[in-house]
């Protein structure tokens, strides 16, 4: 059994719509400068289970225009597929779901 101690605390009153747009907006920010796909993804990872958001956190590689290898992490949505944070849509290789 996966321990998450996050789980423990409370569950916010905010709609699962409000969240998710909050963690869009955030991650797709181009202030973020430092931070990475994998912080991101590790971060909105938890505010998911928080949440109480069913959410997967999946690791994956893609090739950029030069043709190096560039690994990328993401969270997506399992029952609809859809990204939560920023993801390679396809265009890469799938690697790990967490």
């Amino acid at each position: 059994m996966k321990k998450k101690p996050w789980l423990i605390l409370k569950k916010p009153n905010f709609s699962k719509k409000l969240i998710l747009h909050l963690i869009w907006k955030r991650c797709t920010s181009p202030k973020l400068v430092a931070s990475s796909c994998l912080s991101r993804a590790i971060i909105t990872k938890i505010v998911c289970d928080i949440c109480r958001f069913p959410s997967n956190l999946n690791i994956g590689m893609t090739k950029n225009k030069n043709g190096i290898k560039v690994p990328h992490a993401w969270v997506s949505d399992p029952i609809k597929g859809l990204c939560i944070t920023p993801g390679l849509e396809n265009k890469g290789i799938f690697i790990i779901n967490i």
